[in-house]
């Protein structure tokens, strides 16, 4: 036996194979287990309720103009029921599609086409046919459209209203190209040039005036 006060003889060590990792046969001390502490927040005011304001599309959708444009453009995409925000399964469905509209922008698939001077923009599917400055046209004739809008055109505009109505009277519809239409006779009979603008384009303009998903006015 050896004495106490004698250290121990050292263990030779063998040489790794080629076959051996490179630290075979060195002993390495275990890794030390995390500790986890509480970091004292200081906030006494804070409160938990059961449903939150953001927690539904439509009320996240009025903090953030980007965020609108998105889910319109999911409702342009889809035949969704009146009460889609509250199936799960359709609010699943708009996550999806905003991945994919964010993937085709980061791939060149989609580009940015403002609704109008500093305003937000849509990502609309490039197709070459697309005019990201549609509504520059409209600065030469500022002088022309205010007067357009000082005027008595009720009647008129009635008269092209019920024109542009085919599928359902007294009602006119972005899916059909009724709306379309109403604005084209419009702008034709006051002297301007008819929007020249991508389809998602008018939804979003369309969706403006009306919260209906179809766009029906």
């Amino acid at each position: 036996p050896l004495h106490p006060s004698m250290p121990a003889a050292p263990v030779p060590l063998r040489a790794p194979s080629r076959d051996a990792p490179l630290n075979a046969g060195v002993r390495t001390p275990p890794l030390p287990m995390p500790v986890w502490q509480p970091v004292p927040s200081g906030r006494t005011d804070v409160s938990v309720s059961p449903v939150s304001p953001i927690a539904t599309p439509a009320a996240a959708a009025k903090q953030s103009p980007t965020l609108t444009v998105l889910i319109r453009d999911f409702e342009m995409t889809a035949n969704l029921p009146s009460d889609w925000v509250s199936d799960l399964s359709c609010c699943a469905s708009l996550a999806e599609h905003i991945l994919m509209v964010v993937s085709e922008l980061a791939q060149g698939l989609r580009i940015l086409v403002s609704l109008e001077p500093s305003g937000p923009s849509v990502p609309v599917p490039r197709t070459g046919r697309e005019d990201p400055a549609w509504h520059q046209v409209y600065g030469n004739y500022q002088e022309l459209l205010a007067e357009a809008l000082q005027l008595s055109n009720a009647d008129s505009v009635r008269g092209f209203f019920q024109q542009s109505s085919c599928a359902i009277p007294g009602k006119i519809t972005w899916r059909l190209g009724e709306v379309q239409g109403f604005l084209r006779l419009c702008f034709t009979a006051f002297g301007l040039p008819a929007p020249n603008c991508h389809p998602a384009v008018w939804y979003q303009l369309i969706r403006e005036v009306t919260d209906d998903a179809a766009g029906t006015i």
